[in-house]
């Protein structure tokens, strides 16, 4: 499922990028309450920035800005459901997930 999910949040997926977006929300709202997010889930996080904010030298920002509303609520759930590994360097990155 991870393959497909991150292809909905690129651009040749942007056919599917609504439904990419509410998929991840719904995975997170409802995971297990009592276990943290899985890392391949934390994986999908600096995409769905990316699609609002691009690159870091961005001026025009990203590729979906038009889906900032879906992406907020998918983040909002990230943080209200693994505070922890927010503030956690996720494997083969070298910054936090803020």
């Amino acid at each position: 499922m991870y393959p497909c999910l991150l292809h909905s949040l690129t651009p040749d997926g942007l056919d599917s990028i609504e439904e990419g977006i509410d998929c991840i929300t719904m995975l997170i709202y409802h995971s297990y309450k009592d276990q943290p997010l899985s890392p391949r889930i934390w994986k999908l996080f600096p995409q769905l920035l990316y699609i609002c904010a691009g690159n870091d030298g961005d001026m025009d920002g990203g590729f979906g800005f038009e889906f900032v509303t879906q992406i907020t609520v998918a983040l909002k759930n990230y943080f209200s459901r693994d505070q922890k590994n927010a503030n956690a360097i996720g494997e083969d990155q070298t910054k936090t997930h803020l």
